[in-house]
């Protein structure tokens, strides 16, 4: 994910604050009886909020509400088999509130505001003001106490909790992913026409590139290929192969931004060089998502993206404009001052649980209980494969999955899972997938993370994706030519000076809050 993507989701909805936190203090004065007057069963409808229901008390199943984005033509219907498989297994009654994913952030705050929350809100971006002004006025159970007494909630990394904190405190469980999964994928068919080796250095790299520009790899004649495609985004990643920080960093106790570093200017330079001897796309400022296309036209032969792509469809219409085409994978690369990879976030959204709907220590431990179970192998292994008999049938040991089916009836459950299966090894996988999922968990020992992903700012919300278009800009300009040293220079103090400065200091004051 871009810098300016993550500044995006932090912004997204802050307008809304205070007009939010009125109706929603107004909401939890509200009697238990208003809180609890809806008598609609789970299974009428899927917009219905239900309250929790004890089964010790009713006989009857534990009931969990849980309001989650849907990115599918169609919501999952109660009778799914995946949804049926836990129920089963966890011994719940569910209730999934779906919301189209692209209206999901309106429709959580007016929820929200209306104080008819269920008992689960799946939350995007939890250090969005909205959010983060619901957890200091008390309205979310903090959770953090209690992790430790629940086996599959425990192994997540405390590095994740760390990210998803508020004011150091967990307010909620992430939706692990996994740490760090960009990685080199090149043309093996090119390297082995030009007896190269797979580069494991910032310096092998450069030699593939300067072969793959120069050496004509595809052999036919023409010079027509070049090293590495790009966006004006592969930046952040390449500078953190330098050694330069995840977007932020710690240095002597305080938080600067990466681009302030050496090995941030280091990479800078190294990238300035790569375009000035044409070893990368010229157009890699503006064409986005579309730097992938030169792979799939056989003019390049190294990316530097997930690693997980490479058994994806991204790259069939290669296969079929050269069937003899061959895609590898390595990673990580050692850098000029170590090895490095990007450490992401380890998350993507929270599961927060709002006290107005979750009255209990009681009822909290039973929804936790609930996202425990889902960390238990056989709903792990039903996000690989589904449910026997209906996604997939046991065909000489392995299970051969109907990915029509999968992805119309368990593919959307992932939405769920708090923990999911999906990058670990399973029966069947082909070599190369099972090459990617071992060099992820490689890369989590050299992963670096940004440190003020649980820090707040409130200079920076107002400011940051502004302030880092502009710096963007002068670093874009100096990676073709257009702005020298000093003229970088020059705009990183106008970054200082226009706000910067203070936002540096608010997250360092927040960091060594969260350090005591």
């Amino acid at each position: 994910m871009s810098n300016r993507q993550i500044i995006n989701k932090r912004l997204l909805l802050s307008l809304l604050v205070g007009v939010c936190m009125l109706l929603l203090l107004a909401a939890c004065g509200k009697s238990n009886n208003e809180e609890e007057g809806s008598t609609a069963s789970p299974k009428e409808s899927s917009n219905a909020t239900k309250q929790p229901e004890s089964s010790s008390n009713s006989g009857s199943p534990a009931k969990v509400s849980i309001m989650l984005p849907q990115y599918t033509t169609e919501a999952p219907k109660p009778d799914n088999p995946g949804i049926l498989k836990i129920e089963e297994h966890t011994g719940v009654d569910l209730d999934l509130i779906w919301v189209p994913g692209e209206a999901y952030d309106d429709k959580l705050n007016a929820t929200m505001a209306s104080g008819g929350l269920p008992q689960v809100i799946t939350v995007l971006d939890n250090k969005d003001g909205n959010i983060v002004n619901g957890v200091r006025s008390g309205m979310f159970w903090e959770i953090g106490p209690y992790i430790q007494d629940y086996p599959n909630l425990s192994k997540i990394k405390n590095e994740v909790y760390s990210n998803i904190s508020v004011d150091g405190k967990v307010y909620g469980l992430p939706r692990s992913r996994p740490i760090s999964r960009p990685g080199v994928i090149f043309r093996k068919d090119w390297l082995d026409a030009l007896e190269l080796k797979a580069p494991e250095s910032i310096d092998d790299i450069y030699t593939i590139l300067k072969a793959f520009t120069t050496q004509d790899p595809d052999k036919n004649g023409k010079p027509d290929t070049f090293g590495w495609s790009t966006s004006q985004y592969g930046f952040d990643t390449l500078s953190i192969l330098f050694g330069a920080p995840n977007i932020w960093g710690v240095k002597d106790g305080k938080i600067v931004p990466s681009f302030k570093t050496p090995e941030y200017l280091e990479a800078m330079k190294f990238q300035k060089k790569l375009y000035d001897e044409k070893l990368i796309n010229q157009d890699f400022l503006i064409v986005n998502d579309g730097f992938l296309n030169y792979m799939n036209q056989g003019k390049t032969g190294m990316l530097l993206v997930e690693m997980d792509a490479v058994t994806t469809a991204r790259f069939n219409d290669l296969k079929k404009l050269d069937p003899k085409a061959e895609l590898d994978i390595i990673s990580p690369i050692s850098g000029p001052h170590g090895t490095f990879t990007v450490g992401g976030q380890g998350f993507g959204g929270v599961v927060m649980f709002p006290k107005t709907s979750i009255k209990t220590e009681e009822e909290l431990k039973m929804v936790l209980q609930f996202y425990d179970k889902l960390g238990d192998e056989a709903i792990q292994d039903m996000t690989k494969y589904g449910v026997e008999g209906n996604t997939y049938k046991m065909e000489n040991g392995v299970p051969n999955v109907n990915l029509e089916l999968y992805n119309a009836d368990i593919n959307p459950l992932n939405q769920v899972m708090v923990q999911f299966g999906l990058f670990d090894a399973k029966l069947g996988d082909k070599p190369m997938e099972t090459k990617w999922k071992n060099l992820i968990v490689e890369n989590e020992k050299y992963a670096v993370y940004d440190p003020t992903v649980p820090l707040i700012s409130k200079t920076f919300t107002e400011k940051g994706a502004q302030l880092q278009t502009e710096i963007e800009d002068a670093r874009n300009k100096f990676l073709i030519g257009e702005l020298d040293e000093a003229g970088w220079n020059k705009a990183i103090e106008t970054w200082s000076n226009n706000g910067g400065k203070q936002i540096e200091e608010e997250f360092t004051a927040d960091y060594a809050k969260s350090q005591n």
